[in-house]
């Protein structure tokens, strides 16, 4: 208690009354939680059904999906890397996108950059 004290030496005794209460308090919610945390440990529903947290579920893409994405992100060496792992190149997206579509608009996008003088960019900052 006396380190609590000396700490409060600047304040009025109620201000220092309400830190000593606040820290009190956090203390005990703390310890609490502590509690529930070995209460838990220690439960039957605890025991009955142990999860080993690191495996938790993962989403997994097929590579066809993965194929879709990277062209339309534009990512070469990973499109590449994809190929090689012989991703099915007229595989769509539910909307009929096929990866050919993905890459020309790519393509068209690229293009309109180019066509675009350099000091316009410039101009709009």
């Amino acid at each position: 208690m006396s380190s609590i004290f000396c700490f409060f030496v600047g304040l009025d005794k109620e201000s220092a009354a309400m830190l000593q209460n606040k820290a009190m308090i956090q203390n005990n919610v703390l310890a609490k939680r502590k509690q529930q945390l070995e209460h838990w440990e220690n439960s039957e529903m605890n025991q009955i059904c142990p999860r080993n947290h690191y495996q938790l579920s993962k989403v997994k893409f097929q590579n066809n999906d993965i194929f879709l994405s990277v062209c339309q992100s534009g990512d070469e060496d990973e499109v590449e890397e994809l190929l090689k792992k012989r991703s099915d190149i007229n595989s769509s997206n539910i909307d009929g996108v096929t990866a050919l579509h993905q890459v020309l608009n790519f393509l068209i996008l690229l293009n309109l950059f180019l066509r675009v003088p350099f000091f316009t960019f410039l101009s709009s900052f």
